[in-house]
């Protein structure tokens, strides 16, 4: 059975007389256990710790309200400012200026037409280099009982002279507009020619015409060689030699000389009385290219190739070796041994002044 009704001192409010506490202010019923005014004093500090948690709650669920309406204000605030006609007119009226943009290859009616060079001065002759073995490798040293290696290869032709200006030019001419489309042309253009590649094709130097070209990489080289020389009559198959073959058309087949020449750097003048150099290197104070075959009286291999000993390096390429071999204008004679190779980076498109090349091509057995 429920207790008598009886009144709360704090509210007023009519309740049970056996409940502890009020069910409408929580107020003690109980004064024996509890004081009045302490306890009124609890129940404010509740209250009042409920009233700033409800306002907390509602500062957090409205903040990030309050940031995305900042940020679209400032997104459209600025849009207005920045698209505006009267405050940025250059984004709406024609200017006398343009934006600089990746620059595409010209068109082809857009290129200066460029001349043809008379008749070269320095045809492309080849060289045969029959079938056979060769002495592969450094010279013995004096005293000691060794022997170069015997390779045997198989029979190839080679150019008489390296590449020239000359030549290069006319590969660019025909090749120009291939080389455009492929983004190549300008990096083809040697660096000391004169003249703006993006209107056409310089001109080289009249000076160089008959030296050897430079300033040009491994991978233009065999281009040159694969996709040009060889589509000229009697050139067909040309492309970069190998080492062996670049080794034994310098040296010949029957010996172990150290040089194209011979087995000494310089020969004796008996009229001058003096050591004559035999190649172009840095020992003869020129310190640049001559034109090619100047020293074809001396610079020469038993088969008749000139210029393997000084005046530029040439590529050679092997499957998986690649680099160039022989002397050059400014090494010394050390440079000038046949065995000597410095290896190179295909794609890199690394250049050099003092690297040249020649072609070869296999020959049908």
């Amino acid at each position: 059975m429920p207790g008598a009704v009886t009144s709360c001192p704090r509210c007023g409010n009519e309740t049970m007389e056996d409940w502890n506490f009020c069910p409408r202010c929580a107020m003690a019923l109980d004064a024996a256990k509890f004081d009045l005014d302490t306890f009124s004093d609890r129940i404010q500090y509740v209250r009042r710790e409920a009233e700033n948690r409800t306002h907390r709650n509602v500062v957090l669920r409205s903040l990030p309200n309050l940031v995305w309406g900042v940020v679209v204000l400032v997104v459209i605030g600025g849009g207005i400012i920045l698209f505006h006609p009267s405050m940025v007119p250059s984004l709406f009226e024609p200017q006398e200026y343009s934006i600089p943009l990746l620059q595409e290859p010209p068109a082809v009616g857009q290129l200066k037409e460029s001349p043809p060079l008379e008749t070269p001065t320095v045809p492309f002759v080849w060289i045969d280099v029959p079938a056979g073995e060769f002495s592969r490798g450094p010279t013995p040293v004096e005293g000691q009982d060794t022997r170069c290696e015997r390779v045997y290869l198989p029979g190839f032709a080679i150019l008489k002279y390296e590449v020239t200006n000359e030549q290069w030019y006319e590969y660019l001419v025909d090749e120009e507009v291939r080389l455009r489309k492929l983004r190549r042309f300008v990096k083809a253009v040697p660096r000391h020619w004169k003249g703006d590649p993006n209107s056409g094709v310089p001109m080289p130097p009249e000076e160089l015409y008959e030296k050897p070209v430079v300033f040009i990489s491994w991978e233009q080289a065999q281009d040159f060689c694969m996709l040009w020389l060889a589509r000229q009559p009697g050139c067909s198959g040309a492309r970069l030699p190998t080492g062996d073959e670049w080794e034994k058309a310098a040296r010949g087949p029957d010996d172990e000389r150290p040089f194209p020449w011979g087995y000494s750097f310089t020969y004796y003048d008996s009229i001058r009385g003096t050591e004559v150099l035999q190649c172009n290197v840095i020992e003869t104070g020129i310190e640049e290219t001559v034109r090619v075959g100047k020293y074809s009286g001396t610079d020469v291999s038993p088969y008749g190739v000139t210029g393997m000993g000084g005046n530029v390096a040439e590529y050679v390429g092997d499957s998986g070796a690649h680099g160039y071999r022989g002397g050059t204008f400014n090494t010394d004679q050390f440079a000038a041994r046949l065995f000597d190779q410095t290896p190179v980076t295909v794609n890199a498109g690394f250049t050099w002044s003092f690297v040249g090349f020649r072609a070869a091509r296999s020959l049908k057995r």
